[in-house]
């Protein structure tokens, strides 16, 4: 009876270091993911609609307009839904760049705290961009290095919002950036409604705060206790990972 209970006791006292290793290996790899997600990513949410229809495709402003379809600067009145995503902020993230990587920047002075802008030329490129007024207006050329020609490079944007864009003469001739530049542009690009390498300029390198990696959820745009513009509310979903 005794050695029974002393089996017992002993098939217990392994149980119990079982669940106990398992609770502190899944907390240690919990804590080990939070950490991580900390460190290499963070958080944004897409206030205005120069990435429409990419992004904020059905963000609406609390009176029912879309987003996408007209430009209100300045805060807004009432709450409303915007895309919210996160975004890779590992310096080998930043230093892979590719074009047409969708990537959040530092903003310059009098403007949000950071833009959503698409990279459309990389650092020590040359290129331009024409302008006409046909299905060739906005069409992107890069200079190959190795044959000294300009190749066409397809845009990943429907043809409608690259031929309604304005394109100064700057960049309609070949323009060559410097080794920490990046031409970024917006692909909503009719009038005023995104505000980007065409009116500013290259953005350096050190500007980039991270790279967008996917979309997961709908912020609701509103003013917290102290008064300032923020996400209030964060409504998730399934991934949908960019390209």
């Amino acid at each position: 009876m005794k050695t029974l209970i002393k089996t017992n006791n002993k098939v217990r006292d392994i149980i119990i270091s079982i669940v106990c290793i398992f609770v502190i290996v899944v907390s240690l790899g919990v804590s080990g993911v939070f950490l991580y997600q900390h460190l290499a990513y963070d958080q944004f949410w897409v206030s205005g609609q120069s990435m429409y229809p990419t992004l904020n495709k059905e963000a609406k402003y609390a009176d029912g307009t879309l987003v996408g379809k007209r430009r209100i600067r300045g805060f807004q009145d009432g709450e409303y839904d915007v895309d919210f995503g996160f975004m890779t902020k590992s310096k080998k993230a930043v230093e892979k760049i590719s074009r047409f990587n969708i990537v959040v920047f530092e903003a310059g002075e009098n403007l949000l705290s950071y833009n959503i802008k698409r990279i459309i030329a990389l650092p020590g490129e040359t290129f331009y961009i024409t302008s006409s007024k046909d299905e060739h207006n906005g069409d992107l050329y890069i200079l190959d290095k190795s044959t000294n020609e300009f190749v066409y490079t397809a845009q990943p944007l429907e043809s409608e919002y690259i031929t309604c864009g304005s394109y100064p003469e700057t960049y309609t001739t070949p323009y060559t950036l410097k080794d920490d530049e990046y031409f970024v542009m917006g692909d909503n690009r009719e009038g005023n409604n995104s505000y980007d390498s065409r009116a500013t300029g290259p953005i350096s390198k050190e500007r980039i705060t991270g790279v967008a990696v996917a979309l997961d959820g709908k912020a609701t745009l509103g003013h917290n206790k102290k008064g300032e513009f923020t996400s209030v509310k964060v409504k998730r979903y399934w991934p949908r990972f960019f390209k």
